[in-house]
């Protein structure tokens, strides 16, 4: 356990020392920390200029944040709340129901929501199908596989904790998502 802290610790500083900015390209206001080094801050607050106008409509974001105003974990929000019409929380909804084939719950669904990072880039289905190809629940797909860097359930890719963007970290802003 010892090893572990230290080798964190040391990466948390040579992190601190290099600074943020090579890390995360879609970050904003350089703020300097306690130790002196400039990195730069995540603005959860910024507008994505992707253009979205053909991918259906925007149902939330698929984020572990319980604070984001439009975060799926966020209970009271339009997005987070299991009585909201369009919240994937809300098991009679189009969304959240395990028959529609519009839902990101129903295991044989075809036309799931959509994940779109913060630099407009596909991340795949928000789909529990394990046949689909671009299902996050597939094991062997690109979107799916542990292994896959593009996939929400590599911890060392896309779906970090500690990516700013990522669904999986706490305090990240998490994945756009649009459904049909």
């Amino acid at each position: 356990m010892r090893l572990l802290i230290t080798i964190l610790l040391a990466c948390f500083s040579s992190v601190l020392a290099h600074g943020y900015s090579n890390m995360y390209p879609n970050t904003s206001s350089t703020t300097d920390n306690a130790w002196g080094a400039s990195w730069k801050q995540f603005n959860l607050s910024e507008t994505s200029s992707c253009d979205y106008t053909n991918t259906g409509q925007y149902i939330g974001q698929y984020s572990a944040n319980r604070y984001a105003p439009d975060s799926t974990s966020n209970t009271f929000s339009q997005y987070g709340s299991q009585f909201s019409p369009d919240s994937i929380n809300n098991d009679f909804g189009s969304y959240g129901s395990q028959f529609s084939q519009h839902s990101a719950r129903n295991p044989y669904a075809t036309d799931a929501p959509k994940l779109y990072d913060g630099d407009c880039n596909y991340r795949g289905k928000l789909s529990t199908n394990r046949f689909e190809p671009d299902s996050i629940a597939n094991p062997f797909g690109r979107y799916g596989s542990r292994y896959s860097p593009d996939s929400i359930n590599n911890p060392y890719g896309a779906g970090s904790r500690y990516a700013p963007d990522s669904p999986n970290n706490p305090f990240g802003s998490g994945w756009s998502i649009y459904g049909q």
